[in-house]
């Protein structure tokens, strides 16, 4: 995972919101800036109670014109019950529980992003920015080798895995949780949600909270 290139398949939960209010009901309830997030950027974000502890850190990615939250398996449920709470205050959104719809790959190592370059031509150079081809969104991610994050749909990406193969180390979940370490991403899990604040967990070093957007919706 350190010196060498892997490719890991991550089964992560995801909820899907679509409608002209998603970004408003976002953006109002995460700590991030997601109003001017645009279809090639993938942001990291807390989810906060209304005392201000994490119930979650999600990804944020747009996708297919929807907005996705990536975010473990255990809280995904809990997570989509607290937004359908919101759900009645916005005509304009239809949110739902999607987790498995998409296929999402973890990609680590210089020999990572060669054979991305060989699919995808030129990568983003800056993290957080992403590109699109063929029903595929690749982002780039925070890390001390090149990391990345392939999402799709799972007949897209099946096409696509074949290519990947030769150069890359297929690995399993803790792998790619070593590289996520390495680079100082924080998480929240079942047992640590509700008891952290995002400052505890240094959410503002990895970009994960926009310092100009007031209060939340709700407080």
């Amino acid at each position: 995972a350190e010196t060498g290139a892997i490719l890991a398949p991550l089964d992560d939960g995801l909820l899907c919101f679509e409608g002209a209010d998603a970004a408003r009901l976002l953006h109002g309830q995460l700590s991030n800036d997601i109003e001017n997030l645009d279809e090639q950027q993938s942001v990291v974000a807390g989810f906060v109670s209304p005392q201000g502890r994490l119930r979650a850190i999600v990804r944020v990615f747009r996708h297919g014109g929807a907005y996705w939250l990536q975010l473990p398996v255990g809280l995904a449920e809990p997570v989509h019950a607290e937004f359908r709470k919101f759900a009645p205050l916005y005509r304009q959104l239809k949110l739902r529980l999607a987790t498995g719809e998409l296929a999402l790959l973890g990609l680590s190592g210089a020999a990572a992003e060669a054979a991305l370059s060989s699919q995808f031509g030129p990568l983003p150079a800056e993290v957080g920015q992403g590109v699109a081809r063929e029903g595929l969104s690749l982002f780039r991610l925070p890390g001390i080798t090149p990391r990345f994050e392939l999402m799709g749909a799972p007949e897209a990406m099946a096409a696509c895995w074949p290519a990947l193969l030769p150069t890359l180390v297929p690995a399993g979940r803790p792998a790619w949780e070593l590289t996520e370490i390495a680079a100082g991403l924080p998480q929240i899990y079942p047992e640590t949600a509700n008891t952290l604040l995002p400052l505890h967990v240094n959410l503002q070093l990895v970009g994960g909270i926009y310092w100009k957007k007031g209060c939340y919706t709700g407080q």
